[in-house]
């Protein structure tokens, strides 16, 4: 059934384009310029938000008790599939938090296989709205190029079968600087050799903060916009029937 979904959810992307997404962006930044030279220091970073820096997506839903949205979130859990984490969450709590893991975009499209482990927060205190998030803390997205079938571990780490190479994914290509930092040394690399475009093809950004990935780009928001409008359209259809 997952599986199912996931096709369509893919085939969804590919038909809408390359649209203005409607709450979470991602966005290059670079750190301020240092006194010093380092090569081998990265100076600068993606960064993954609400638009206009809000803190969650608020959705009204008057005259409802806290009873009644716990369980029209547990119900939405339920259709999704989701895990639902029960630390430090229930009706007393105001919070409950879900757990999904899955493919998100395979290398025809991406430039590599893709994954997404996501965890959405949502909050329901006496406040007239159900407040939704991802915790971008905790979710990550993860690539790779060698095939790697990934998996989720019970806690929490993500690992793949017969230990086939992956990677979390970089939202901003290395420089060749930081590749011969980080590994060429070790491994013996020639800098001359390098190809960044063949380690990381699947980067939204190079090291100067040109987009080279558009697709990525809009697909990984969207993604994230998708968890907050299919929970808004489910709670809409779930309090019209009960």
């Amino acid at each position: 059934m997952k599986n199912i979904f996931l096709f369509a959810f893919v085939s969804f992307y590919s038909l809408i384009g390359f649209c203005q997404t409607e709450f979470y962006s991602i966005n290059y930044n670079k750190f301020p310029k240092k006194k010093t030279k380092d090569a081998y220091t990265p100076y600068a970073y993606a960064s993954i938000g609400l638009k206009d820096n809000a803190n969650m997506v608020k959705l009204p839903f008057k005259e409802k008790t806290k009873e009644q949205l716990y369980q029209a979130l547990l119900a939405y859990g339920k259709e999704k599939s989701f895990l639902r984490l029960s630390y430090n969450e229930g009706v007393d709590k105001g919070r409950i938090e879900f757990k999904d893991f899955v493919t998100l975009g395979t290398k025809e499209n991406c430039m590599a296989d893709l994954y997404a482990l996501t965890f959405l927060e949502a909050f329901f205190y006496d406040r007239d709205y159900i407040g939704i998030r991802i915790n971008l803390r905790k979710s990550k997205i993860y690539a790779t190029v060698s095939d790697a079938k990934l998996k989720l571990t019970p806690n929490d780490d993500v690992a793949s079968l017969d230990d086939t190479p992956f990677n979390e994914f970089k939202f901003i290509q290395p420089s060749n600087e930081e590749i011969m930092f980080s590994y060429g040394y070790l491994f013996g690399l020639d800098k001359k050799n390098l190809s960044i475009k063949l380690a990381y093809p699947d980067s939204i950004f190079d090291i100067e903060g040109n987009i080279i990935n558009p697709y990525n780009k809009s697909l990984i928001e969207k993604y994230y916009d998708k968890h907050i409008l299919d929970l808004k359209a489910f709670l809409e259809n779930y309090f019209i029937e009960n």
